[in-house]
């Protein structure tokens, strides 16, 4: 797959300077394989506590999210080490990783980075994303 020049400069200068050690990372890798199982567990989850307000599914969305928070920062660690981010730092970070996706056609990457971006958009816009 041929990476357009245009393409490159949407993403930040660490995935761009080694877009090779960051694509192949086995910590990325890790949440990409997870998120399937993971989101149908929260999904039975929801249908188990009968969840049908926006707070009710909020408040269990913020509970998965600090469960896979430990992945995501590490995963966010290797790229910036000992830097601790911000909710939208990370987000940030998530979409430079949905970028490269998008570029090396990883459907099923892209779709998991999207899926996680947007639960994240969501708790950040209800003050609920805690980092």
């Amino acid at each position: 797959m041929t990476i357009h020049l245009d393409e490159m400069n949407l993403l930040s200068p660490p995935f761009r300077n080694d877009l090779t050690r960051i694509t192949n990372s086995l910590t990325k890798r890790r949440i990409i394989w997870n998120w399937p199982k993971d989101k149908k567990r929260l999904q039975r989850q929801l249908y188990k506590h009968d969840v049908c307000t926006d707070k009710e599914f909020m408040i269990h969305l913020a509970s998965y999210f600090n469960e896979i928070k430990p992945l995501l920062l590490q995963s966010y660690q290797e790229e910036y080490p000992g830097e601790h981010p911000t909710p939208s730092q990370l987000i940030n970070w998530m979409r430079d990783c949905m970028i490269v996706s998008k570029l090396l056609g990883r459907k099923k990457e892209l779709k998991t980075w999207i899926e996680i971006i947007d639960m994240c958009e969501w708790l950040q816009e209800d003050k609920l994303m805690k980092i």
